[in-house]
């Protein structure tokens, strides 16, 4: 007989203080590396379909070669989660462990194989959309030899977050013993995908021996699914600035890392052939990134090859049209009060943000309205975009109460506007002396500026490129102002 090392762990869930599980690893002799090796992707033709395929997340995420094996006794189930970016057909899963009785392997022993959706906490939810019992049957203890084959009578059709368990009766005598990848090595990296289930509870939070267990069980989901090349714009995605146009990848599955073994290996790029359209050689990125030579439309083509775990071939392309954009930032104003309503003008632009320059949240809505908290002076700034073409605008907009006869700060500062209704002309005659200035703004009732200037102790202001109506002019001099009314009637 063999002679196995068994250490005691104790698997605490941290949800509360009073459940508690033992574990033992035990660790048979292992004949063959649980890493699987990589193969080459031999990918030339495109089939969206990426057929039947069996995931080899958790090895892949292994930093050892040899597994934990953890007795989950007095447990009920041990489960794993995926996250899945569209819809996949899971046909079963596969599942690596044994039984184990007063210390000796004992064959054959019956669990149940489940799947559930996921909730937000990576946790089985509801009941199981899908089940099948199974006899756990060891021939010998290589990774081979371990594996347990776990299959549904029909594939279930799963369109969300899942999770699949390995689950046995609450009075069986003997002890599953399940395998994971190396958690005193951090394996998992804090993700929590595997889960526990104690009497009728799940949780993820848990220890070994006071080391976070955030490894991963070595479950291995057989899915069906298809790839979708897809890509978008990046924030500077614009043909007319001079800089590199960026393109940010959506592909589906194929960023997925629990789907893609490049992904867990960091080298994902491989998967990605971009065509920019301009001539230039093909690139191999995770996001493109070009520099491109004119300022006319592109044709650029991403091509996704998906390295499956089993060889399959599992490719797609999509081509987007990629044009320069021309963006004009402009808007208009209209003053009542603390009031202020700005109507966009802008051409070929598609977002916009406002900076009103009185602290507030920045606005995104096209056609915003602000109620300032103050009067005065605010210099407002419009950023209109299309995709990654920027331009912006910047206007001053002076707030004020246009309809008030009252003057502010009137003790430095005497004013007389004549004549009033005005024909083609109107004379400022102020207390000032014959040295000093100060300037005048000329607005139109909706509170635009129309003109400004300096005067001084008598100045002459020309009316004759304005139509007939009502106008305010706001005199300024060393902190004090006034706002009069001028009429002008041809």
């Amino acid at each position: 007989m063999k002679v196995f090392h068994q250490y005691l762990f104790i698997f605490t869930l941290l949800f509360s203080a009073t459940l508690k599980a033992q574990l033992t690893e035990v660790i048979p002799p292992i004949l063959a590396d649980s890493r699987v090796k990589s193969e080459g992707k031999g990918i030339n033709n495109k089939s969206t379909s990426c057929g039947v395929d069996t995931l080899y997340y958790s090895r892949y995420n292994n930093s050892s070669t040899t597994p934990k094996y953890l007795n989950l006794q007095p447990t009920r189930g041990a489960g794993m989660y995926f996250a899945i970016d569209d819809t996949v057909w899971l046909s079963g899963f596969n599942f690596f462990g044994y039984a184990l009785l007063n210390g000796f392997f004992l064959t054959p022993q019956v669990v149940t194989c489940n799947v559930y959706y996921a909730n937000a906490n990576r946790l089985p939810a509801g009941i199981a959309l899908a089940s099948q019992s199974f006899t756990i049957n060891a021939t010998n203890y290589t990774m081979s030899g371990l594996r347990q084959k776990c299959l549904f009578t029909t594939p279930v059709q799963l369109v969300s977050d899942f999770v699949i368990t390995v689950e046995f009766a609450a009075n069986l005598p003997n002890r599953i013993v399940l395998a994971a990848n190396d958690y005193d090595s951090l394996d998992g990296y804090g993700r929590q995908y595997s889960c526990v289930r104690i009497g009728n509870n799940w949780a993820n939070n848990l220890t070994v021996d006071s080391v976070p267990f955030d490894a991963d069980f070595l479950m291995e989901p057989v899915v069906e699914y298809k790839m979708s090349a897809n890509f978008d714009h990046g924030l500077n995605a614009c043909l007319g600035n001079g800089l590199p146009f960026e393109f940010v990848n959506k592909t589906s599955f194929a960023l997925n890392p629990q789907f893609s073994k490049e992904m867990v290996d960091s080298s994902l790029e491989d998967n990605f052939i971009w065509d920019y359209g301009d001539g230039s050689p093909e690139d191999t990125m995770l996001h493109g990134v070009h520099l491109y030579p004119g300022t006319f439309g592109y044709f650029v083509k991403l091509t996704g090859e998906f390295e499956n775990w089993v060889g399959n071939s599992c490719a797609d392309d999509t081509l987007i049209f990629i044009e320069k954009g021309e963006v004009d930032a402009n808007f208009t104003f209209a003053v009542n009060g603390k009031i202020v309503m700005f109507t966009n003008k802008s051409q070929n632009a598609f977002s916009y943000e406002w900076d009103f320059d009185d602290g507030s949240p920045r606005s995104i809505q096209k056609d915003p309205v602000r109620v300032f908290q103050n009067y005065g002076t605010y210099f407002v700034k419009l950023k209109s975009r299309n995709k990654g073409c920027i331009d912006s605008l910047i206007l001053q907009v002076d707030v004020y109460d246009f309809t008030s006869v009252q003057n502010l700060q009137l003790e430095k500062l005497e004013v007389t506007i004549l004549p009033n209704p005005a024909v083609d002309k109107v004379i400022i005659a102020s207390n000032l002396q014959e040295n000093q200035t100060g300037n005048w703004l000329l607005f139109n009732i909706q509170g635009k500026e129309l003109s400004r200037g300096l005067y001084s102790k008598e100045t002459i202001l020309r009316m004759d490129d304005y139509e007939n109506g009502l106008y305010f002019i706001r005199l300024e001099y060393n902190g004090s102002s006034t706002t009069r009314r001028i009429v002008i009637s041809k």
